[in-house]
């Protein structure tokens, strides 16, 4: 039996993304304390990671994406953003696919974008389903 329809998922701040850019943050720092450079050159280093942690927080609480529709029956996926933005492409591959993370590549007219999706930033099942509803559509291509 075929299914008709399309699966939508909602995207919210994920913590787990602000968890991740934290601790890349505290490695920055931590390599920067280990090379144990003079003291301008550490704090100008620690100021550059402690904006690169600011900029990336503030980029992962505001996501570009509300939400992702990706067709049942198609690689169509169609991308909903604040206001009356929106953008439909197809799904042309996943970077990364895993329990935390997925980054799916969309192919639209004019250029590629990847969208990242976490774990934590949808609801209930949606991610699974996600997950589960990729790996068809790239299995099926591959084939």
């Amino acid at each position: 039996m075929k299914t008709t329809g399309s699966l939508t998922l909602d995207i919210r701040p994920s913590l787990l993304a602000q968890g991740l850019a934290t601790l890349l943050a505290g490695f920055g720092l931590a390599a920067v304390f280990y090379i144990q450079p003079n003291l301008f050159a550490f704090i100008g280093v620690a100021v550059a990671i402690g904006l690169l942690w600011a900029w990336a927080i503030k980029k992962l609480n505001t996501p570009r994406w509300l939400k992702l529709v990706l067709s049942t029956h198609g690689d169509q996926i169609t991308l909903i953003g604040r206001g009356k933005a929106r953008k439909i492409g197809h799904v042309s591959g996943t970077g990364i696919s895993n329990g935390l993370a997925t980054a799916i590549k969309v192919t639209m007219d004019d250029h590629t974008q990847t969208v990242w999706v976490f774990a934590d930033s949808s609801e209930g099942d949606g991610y699974k389903r996600l997950r589960a509803r990729l790996g068809k559509l790239l299995s099926r291509e591959s084939s």
